[in-house]
Formats: structure tokens, C-alpha cells, sequence
């Protein structure tokens, strides 16, 4: 029992020092993330687009001939890659990888200013933990892509606006360009700060005045990326993107009111979906929290508390415009999980504030959050077994195959596949996107499918998800003497079992004529 005692008065100890608290949050996040880090895969689908844009950077010393809107994730990366003497690309993603891992860590440091604004340390380092150990945070950090540097210069620039010093708020507007770069809906993040700066100060008329200022920061941090970018793409990406983005938006409504259905119902149902996405965000680690944390808000004196509401209203407008489209993807409020971990505090500190064991409620909880994270993440854990096995047949569809079907998620190895066996200056020179898919969901018939598509081969494994009339050709090849198998990855002893066949377009063609005859 005195051991146990002895244990607890140490952890007590050990976490009511800042540093101490810190470093351990960041140790324990960063071992999760190590745990569950993808080692010998590539990355895909946009984390592998990041990756050639960085790439193409890193090797010309200049931004690239083609256009991407949200760059600054990118070419910051690219300075990463520089400094890397290696011709073996996976290195080079693995950088990217642990560079945003390093950024999502580091993102506990803005969260806790935000938490330190309204609660004691103790309670922001819990505020801290929520954020840290979120299982999606966690996931995403591992795939290369942008979210962990939009939310850590995101929270900054939040974190700085709120602690009511000049030099911090011109600093703010200056982050909150950074964010801009880094993906162009950082722009509701410079109209968030905005509207709090006007109404923190709209009875200062000197202030009033000092916003074109700000303005004028704002403007100045962004002007160096977006002139290249403009004489690369003829035109500003950021404010294409939103023009275009409202045009598609304005357009969606035009066609639902000459439908005869009211565009109310339209915008409400985006208004269900974000409610749906931001609830199943919640999970696991905020929804206990953050719903009781946000009606004790809106109890106590909300005057006080808008800073934290507003963001939330504004950054959640790009995710209601998605969600409006039918665009389902959670990364759009992954931005919100700073600021929902300042709302769960209110939850937190109205159950334990001046409870007898206060310290020891805290560390519980804590263990608590790590608990349920894990569970989740290992409810959600991919198999890398198999992911592994998809990524090295890839490598067989890219040197047999010219045109393709389509065999998602397993054919997103395809890409990164075409460059397995190119130096990084070759990566750089290529295009990844050289083999040619088709999508068989769109035909009815094999035939059909065929014929329109011109494909040189198909790929077939008997996933559930797949066309029946492929399946059908994994199952009963031996109907379809027009298709020569030219692989099969069981004869090389993986689980995974994949078919390679070769259309024979003079069998095809004789065959179709066959069945034409009456």
C-alpha cells in the first residue's frame, strides 16, 4: 500500500511541473505514433501528390510548372528534402511523415496557451492531452499531408491573438497568412481574428484604424508565395478557389430550386451532416466533454467566451460547404479539435474544480483519454500485412499493364508503384500518373466494359466491393478464353490474392461476333 502511495504522490508531482508535463505528453503521443507508424509503405493518394510536388521542388530549386493551390505544406517540406543526400524515395517519405508527426506533437503547445486562458496549468495540460491523444490526430499525423501544420500554425495564431498583446496580435495575422498558404480555408481563420479584433476594440477608434495594418501584414507574409505561384498558374490559387468554390456552391442551388425543391432544405441538410460529421468526430476522446462543456458556455457570462465560439462558427463553415456538396470527409474540421479541447475543459473543471484527490482525478483521466484512444486505434488499425502485400503486386500491375480497372482502395499503390525503380531526379522529370485507369462500375457487361474502356488488361482479386462481372473472371477464368493470365500473386506465396489478365483483343473481337451472329 505505502508503495502504491508512494507511486502516486510521484506521478502527482511529476505532472504539476509544467515540463515535466509537457515532456510526457509529447514522450507518451510520440511512442503512439511510432507504434502505429506505416514502416516500408508508401504514402498514397495526396500525401504521395504532396510528396512529388515536394520532390519536384526540392530538386529544381523553384516551384514546379503545374499547379497546386494548397502548396505551403509542400514546398516547407522540400527544405526537409534538401538536406537529404538519398536516391531511395521511400526515405524521403518517411521524412515526410516524421515531419508532420513532429508538427502534430509540437501543436500541444498552442493548445495549452489556449487552455492556460481560461483554466489553471493542471487543467490545460489535460486540455493538452485531449488534443495530443486523439486517435484521428494521431492517424493523420502519420499520413504526410497537410492538417498538422494548418492546425498547428492555426492554434498559434489563435493562441497569440489571445493574449491581448500588440506585438502578438501582428504576429497572430502573420501566422494566420502562414495558414492561408498552407491550405487557401485558412482565409476563415484571418476572418475569425478579424471579427474578434473589431469587436474587442470597436469602441477604440485608434485600433479601428491600426486593422489596415494588420491587413497590410496579412497581405505582406502572403505576397511572396502567392507571386510565384501566380506566374506558374496565370492566376492568384487562393482566390480562384474560393470564386470557384462559391460559383460551384451558387450553381448546386440554382440547379435544387429549378428542381422544385426549396434551397432551404438543400442548406439544412448540410447543416445535418456537419452536425453528424462534428458529432463522430467527438468520439471517443470529446464526447463525454464538449457538448456539456459548450452549454456551460453559453450559462456563465458568454462575453467572455466568444473567442473560442466564433472560430469555431467560422473555421466550421469550410466543412458545412463540403458537407452542403456531399463531400463527406472528416479532415474538414480536424481544426476544430483545439478549440473543442478548451470547451471539454469547462466540462472537466465543473466536476473536479476543488474536489478532495483533484491531482490524482486528473491523472485518471488522462490514463483514461490514452486508454480509449488506443482502443479505438486498434479498432480502426489497418492491416499492414496486407497493405504491404497490395503496395509490392502494384509494382507487378505497373510493369505488365499499360490500361487498367480501377480496384480501390489496394489499386492506390498503382501511383507510387510507377516509381519504384527511379532515381529522384527521374521522379522528378516523370509523371506519375502515366498508367490509365477505368472505372467498372460505370458498364453493365464485361463486354461493355471492354470495349469502351480499350483496356490492355484487367485486375481482378474477388473483393467484395468489387462488379460482378469481375468477380466473375476471378472465379471462373476458364469462361473467358479472350483473357490470358499473365500473373497470379498466389504463386508467389502472398495472402492477398490478385490476377493479372491480358485482354486478346482478336479472341475478344471473334468471340463478340459469335454472340452477334442470330
Amino acid at each position: 500500500m505505502e508503495n502504491n502511495n508512494l507511486f502516486t504522490h510521484r506521478l502527482i508531482k511529476f505532472t504539476s511541473n509544467k515540463i515535466f508535463a509537457f515532456s510526457g505528453i509529447i514522450l507518451v503521443g510520440l511512442i503512439i505514433r511510432m507504434y502505429y507508424f506505416p514502416y516500408d509503405l508508401p504514402l498514397t493518394l495526396d500525401g504521395l501528390f504532396y510528396f512529388k510536388y515536394a520532390i519536384d521542388t526540392s530538386v529544381l530549386g523553384h516551384l514546379p510548372e503545374y499547379h497546386l493551390t494548397n502548396n505551403g505544406w509542400p514546398v516547407f517540406l522540400s527544405l526537409f528534402f534538401s538536406g537529404t543526400n538519398s536516391e531511395n524515395f521511400l526515405d524521403y517519405m518517411t521524412i515526410q511523415r516524421l515531419v508532420s508527426i513532429s508538427l502534430s506533437l509540437l501543436t500541444v503547445i498552442p493548445v495549452y496557451f489556449l487552455c492556460r486562458k481560461f483554466f489553471e496549468h493542471k487543467f490545460a495540460v489535460v486540455g493538452s492531452a485531449l488534443f495530443i491523444f486523439d486517435p484521428r490526430i494521431i492517424q493523420n499525423s502519420i499520413s504526410g499531408i497537410t492538417e498538422p501544420l494548418f492546425i498547428l500554425l492555426t492554434a498559434s495564431s489563435l493562441a497569440l491573438f489571445l493574449t491581448n498583446s500588440k506585438k502578438m496580435i501582428y504576429l497572430a495575422f502573420a501566422v494566420s497568412a502562414l495558414a492561408t498558404i498552407v491550405r487557401w480555408e485558412g482565409i476563415t481563420l484571418f476572418l475569425a481574428i478579424s471579427i474578434l479584433y473589431l469587436i474587442k476594440f470597436r469602441r477604440d477608434h485608434r485600433k479601428i484604424l491600426e486593422y489596415g495594418i494588420l491587413i497590410g501584414i496579412y497581405i505582406l507574409v502572403l505576397t511572396p508565395m502567392t507571386l510565384p505561384r501566380m506566374e506558374v498558374g496565370g492566376n492568384e490559387p487562393i482566390i480562384t478557389s474560393i470564386m470557384s468554390g462559391s460559383s460551384a456552391f451558387s450553381d448546386e442551388l440554382q440547379v435544387v430550386n429549378n428542381n422544385f425543391s426549396s434551397p432551404i432544405v438543400y442548406l439544412s441538410n448540410g447543416l445535418v451532416q456537419l452536425g453528424k460529421n462534428l458529432g463522430w468526430l467527438m468520439i471517443p476522446s470529446f464526447i463525454l466533454f464538449a457538448p456539456i462543456g459548450l452549454f456551460l458556455m453559453f450559462r456563465d457570462k458568454f462575453s467572455e467566451k466568444i473567442s473560442i465560439i466564433l472560430p469555431i462558427v467560422i473555421l466550421g463553415i469550410v466543412g458545412f460547404y463540403a458537407y452542403s456538396r456531399g463531400i463527406e470527409d472528416l479532415r474538414y474540421l480536424f481544426v476544430l479539435l483545439p478549440l473543442l479541447s478548451v470547451i471539454s475543459l469547462f466540462t472537466i473543471n465543473r466536476f473536479l474544480y476543488k474536489r478532495k484527490k483533484q491531482n490524482s482525478l486528473l491523472i485518471i483521466l488522462i490514463l483514461s483519454l490514452l486508454i480509449s484512444s488506443l482502443g479505438f486505434l486498434e479498432w480502426k488499425k489497418s492491416d499492414n500485412v496486407h497493405e504491404y502485400e497490395a503496395y509490392e503486386i502494384s509494382k507487378k500491375v505497373v510493369e505488365l499493364t499499360t490500361k487498367i480497372n480501377v480496384y480501390y482502395p489496394e489499386s492506390k499503390y498503382v501511383r507510387v508503384g510507377e516509381m519504384h525503380a527511379q532515381t529522384l531526379s527521374e521522379i522528378s522529370k516523370s509523371d506519375i500518373y502515366e498508367l490509365e485507369v477505368s472505372f467498372a462500375q460505370d458498364y453493365n457487361t464485361l463486354a461493355d466494359f471492354i470495349t469502351e474502356t480499350e483496356l490492355s488488361h484487367l485486375v481482378v482479386d474477388g473483393a467484395k466491393n468489387r462488379t460482378q462481372f469481375l468477380n466473375d473472371v476471378f472465379y471462373n477464368e476458364s469462361n473467358y478464353p479472350f483473357l490470358i493470365k499473365e500473373y497470379d500473386s498466389e504463386h508467389e506465396g502472398y495472402k492477398y490474392h490478385v490476377k493479372i489478365f491480358r485482354v486478346d483483343y482478336e479472341k475478344f473481337n471473334l468471340e463478340n461476333e459469335i454472340v452477334m451472329i442470330p
